[in-house]
């Protein structure tokens, strides 16, 4: 089959809608949304999970990107929509209201997102169908307001709903350092959410599916594990220091946590140590890396090599 000419056809039709025949598959018109990024949210399908699969701690303490208050927050592969692997769990624990958001940093909404609808739609699933009490977006820290799109009650009861709310042009100024996006759940809840998007415009367009490696890399704008193969030298015989380069630029300089007081390196020419004690004694960073010595090591020799043979050794985080 030849290929067609798309502007002669659109220049025939009159109306700016293709006619295409089948086997040359979809085509976007002017009666269609463009696909491509879109989506504000990140992680918005649960893929990314740096720090753990599961916790009742408030905090971003899961899912990357997402924060998390007063409910136990799994990642869950069994009860998942159509086309998607993960979802989140959510199990209230009685002590406050559960929340779940998603603050998106200022400088990727503030250019397009004034005056402007905001859509967000995510897929929801619980036994109780008044599960969602609350759709919320705000601007943190700044004047912009509070804008509450209200409950968000399910069809039925543990059925998978896509739920979609418009907010027609809710921020004239944002003054703030990022914009969030919160879902407020009942005190006595089990939801499962996935899909979740946040776009510009009155139409909810279908989720956009990104690439495990283009999640992560936005991921780790803002949290990264730095562990096996990192590289230095022993310099001290208790201590080695090791320095890395950042593949993706951090959105502020981290704060940085050793995640184990029993890390193991190779000692070139020595051998495998482990640590007992160890703490961070001393580190330099920015956005684009860190240089970080690590001690409780002995009878090491100065100047020799060494790398990491730890898998989660060091937690990189620069939050919103």
């Amino acid at each position: 089959m030849s290929q067609l000419n798309v502007d002669t056809i659109k220049k025939a039709d009159g109306t700016g809608n293709l006619s295409v025949p089948a086997e040359t598959g979809t085509v976007v018109t002017t009666a269609s949304p463009s696909l491509g990024r879109r989506n504000l949210i990140i992680n918005g399908a649960y893929t990314i999970w740096q720090r753990s699969t599961t916790s009742s701690s408030n905090g971003v303490n899961t899912a990357d990107r997402w924060q998390q208050n007063d409910a136990t927050f799994t990642q869950e592969t069994g009860i998942v929509p159509d086309n998607f692997q993960y979802s989140m769990k959510v199990v209230a624990n009685g002590s406050g209201t559960p929340l779940l958001l998603q603050k998106i940093e200022r400088p990727q909404v503030c250019g397009h997102v004034l005056n402007q609808d905001i859509t967000v739609s995510f897929y929801a699933r619980s036994s109780n169908v008044n599960a969602i009490t609350k759709l919320e977006l705000n601007d943190e820290g700044g004047s912009g307001g509070r804008p509450d799109g209200g409950a968000k009650t399910l069809s039925a009861a543990d059925t998978w709903e896509r739920i979609t709310h418009t907010f027609t042009a809710p921020f004239s100024s944002l003054t703030g350092n990022s914009v969030a996006v919160i879902l407020t759940f009942a005190t006595s809840a089990t939801v499962y959410i996935s899909g979740f998007q946040v776009e510009v415009g009155s139409v909810a367009s279908t989720y956009e599916h990104r690439s495990y490696g283009e999640e992560l890399a936005l991921c780790k704008r803002y949290y990264r594990v730095l562990g096996k193969g990192l590289q230095g030298d022993v310099a001290g015989s208790t201590f080695f220091e090791l320095s890395t380069t950042f593949d993706i630029e951090m959105r502020a300089t981290p704060d940085l946590v050793l995640l184990t007081s029993t890390p193991t390196i190779t000692e070139m020419g020595a051998g495998g140590r482990t640590g007992s004690g160890s703490v961070i004694s001393g580190s330099t960073s920015s956005a684009d890396g860190v240089v970080v010595a690590i001690n409780g090591f002995s009878g090491m020799t100065v100047s020799n090599g060494a790398y990491s043979t730890t898998a989660s050794l060091i937690s990189c985080t620069a939050e919103l």
